[in-house]
């Protein structure tokens, strides 16, 4: 371990402290296992990591819920819910602040995230979807990840922002750079790049407004007041990263699944009125983003020290996988019931996802458009998926055939 990232504050106890990295690479099983492992009987539920500047790792489904949902004890502000803490020219808003500001801030953009807003965008996914496989198809396979997973979303994404779509060869790098890189101060200069971009955006906007949420930042008012350029390219930099990388993330582990686990592809193929509940479960098993919270105070929670603004890591994925929660967590199973009402994929309280409906549309039409045409696929044998873990985990890398 780099003597620079071994910080453990004297209020934490040495039985409390393990050494585990969020950043790591691997294979599917090799990732999920490791992150399982947290799981295993003896093991502390609430823990320190030295890891990248040190930072608490809470592993079951209800201290998950409490640090996403309890503003009383764990806060966003001021550094948003990012751990290890990013540093940005300004506070990514809404998420770095909390009611009644994060209130204000929140609706104004809210109405881009409505049902009708997402339906009208998931009839450009849908279309995009049919014209990305009219091209796949044909070739026997792909490399689901770039040529799939980070092209329909991110379309559909930007169009619902108002953002450029011949941008996005720009702005999914900086988005994967942000949440999977370790190095800070690679990651703080790729949020410099976004910033500057965000707020060329922003000020286009303040002349040539448009129908989408940088306009609504720019013109309309919180607090009884216009917002200053700080709030609007915050909550920019927030909704694009937020935006642009999870739901591709997502992607890539349902088609990893799906590619083997042939009765799962077949139940929904012969029966597609499983489709809404399969995108339920997929969310569920397979979330992406790997957040947290700051502690709000000092205090003494479940039996642990933790003192006012210590970075406590809740990851989506250890709750989702708690069998106190689910059971038979780790199994896919498109009966398992009230999954929406439990899932941790979205977080909990005032700064649940608001993009969540956007994730749930553009999973459902992959599922759609892709299951009917290619009920067949499978991983490429010469080839190995890889798995890339951060603030958000993806397969980065998926080879897939199929006979055409």
């Amino acid at each position: 371990m780099a003597e620079a990232d071994y910080k453990v504050p004297a209020h934490v106890p040495p039985h409390l402290v393990q050494d585990f990295n969020i950043f790591f690479d691997g294979s599917y099983n090799e990732v999920f296992s490791r992150w399982k492992s947290l799981h295993d009987e003896g093991k502390p539920e609430i823990f320190w990591t030295p890891r990248n500047g040190g930072h608490w790792i809470v592993t079951r489904a209800e201290d998950v819920e409490t640090v996403y949902g309890n503003g009383e004890l764990f806060t966003t502000v001021p550094y948003g819910n990012a751990i290890p803490y990013r540093n940005t020219p300004a506070p990514p808003l809404p998420i770095a602040s909390e009611p009644p500001e994060h209130t204000e801030y929140r609706r104004l953009i809210n109405p881009f995230f409505f049902p009708k807003r997402v339906a009208k965008v998931g009839e450009h996914a849908r279309r995009l979807t049919r014209d990305i496989m009219d091209r796949l198809i044909p070739q026997g396979g792909c490399e689901f990840y770039n040529d799939f997973a980070m092209y329909m979303p991110i379309y559909a994404f930007l169009r619902l922002a108002g953002l450029p779509e011949e941008d996005w060869e720009m702005l999914m790098p900086w988005a994967q750079t942000v949440v999977r890189e370790p190095n800070m101060e690679v990651a703080a200069s790729v949020t410099r790049d976004a910033w500057a971009y965000l707020k060329s955006r922003v000020d286009l906007r303040r002349t040539d407004p448009s129908d989408d949420p940088l306009t609504a930042l720019v013109k309309g008012r919180a607090f009884g007041r216009e917002l200053d350029e700080n709030e609007c390219v915050g909550s920019a930099l927030n909704i694009l990263f937020a935006g642009v990388d999870t739901t591709p993330a997502t992607l890539s582990f349902v088609a990893h699944h799906l590619a083997t686990h042939p009765e799962k592809r077949r139940q929904l193929v012969e029966d597609p009125s499983l489709i809404p509940a399969a995108v339920e479960e997929f969310l569920r098993r397979f979330p992406a983003g790997v957040t947290g919270r700051g502690v709000k105070n000092d205090m003494v929670y479940k039996g642990v020290t933790m003192k006012k603004g210590d970075p406590v890591l809740s990851p989506a994925l250890l709750g989702n996988l708690d069998e106190r929660r689910f059971a038979n967590a780790e199994e896919v199973d498109f009966n398992r019931k009230n999954v929406a009402a439990q899932t941790l994929t979205f977080g909990a309280g005032p700064h649940r996802c608001i993009g969540m409906m956007l994730a749930r549309m553009q999973l459902r039409v992959f599922l759609e458009e892709w299951l009917p045409r290619l009920p067949d696929f499978r991983i490429a044998e010469d080839d190995t998926p890889l798995v890339r873990c951060g603030t958000a985990m993806a397969m980065t890398h998926l080879p897939l055939k199929w006979d055409s």
